[in-house]
């Protein structure tokens, strides 16, 4: 009759399969594949493509600097699948050339350089000259119209980018 207890030779068995190691013909040793990062108003990103790490334990970590500056530790990227690795930073100054270093680390060897720094710039968040801005879009009856300093008929600036803004009618 079963007691619910599990029986001496399952307990063996059971370490004798944690026990295991990898065999060699499966390295585990990691190599940076590629880095990038993208630069937003007061945050950027950067995503970084490991190759090999058969057993999923390397680990990223992030450093960031503006050019020039002292790099400060940032929060380490996550990894979000088997090779890349995501992270952020936030409240950074906009109009800035920034400097990434990232850092992979296995505890089973990192094959090639371990390190390597990307650039990162912020969007300025400052809009250009009112008068070099063009109306995309119509409007009611009579229409909006944009003599250079003034947005007449009601309409609401809802978006704007380095060349062109949108509008949308009264409220």
């Amino acid at each position: 009759m079963r007691t619910g207890v599990p029986s001496r030779s399952c307990l063996l068995a059971l370490g004798l399969l944690l026990g295991t190691r990898l065999p060699a013909s499966a390295a585990p040793s990691v190599s940076l594949g590629s880095a990038s990062g993208y630069g937003n108003f007061h945050a950027g990103a950067v995503v970084v493509t490991i190759v090999g790490d058969d057993n999923f334990n390397a680990s990223v970590t992030l450093e960031w600097r503006p050019t020039g500056g002292t790099f400060r530790l940032g929060h380490p990227p996550l990894r979000i699948d088997a090779t890349p690795f995501a992270g952020s930073l936030c409240w950074l100054s906009p109009g800035t050339s920034f400097d990434v270093r990232l850092t992979l680390s296995d505890p089973d060897g990192v094959t090639g350089p371990a390190t390597t720094v990307v650039p990162l710039q912020t969007r300025a968040d400052t809009l250009p000259a009112l008068a070099a801005l063009q109306a995309l879009g119509a409007g009611p009856p009579g229409g909006f119209y944009f003599d250079g300093t003034t947005l007449t008929g009601g309409a609401v600036l809802t978006s704007v980018t380095d060349t062109s803004w949108k509008i949308v009618g009264p409220r």
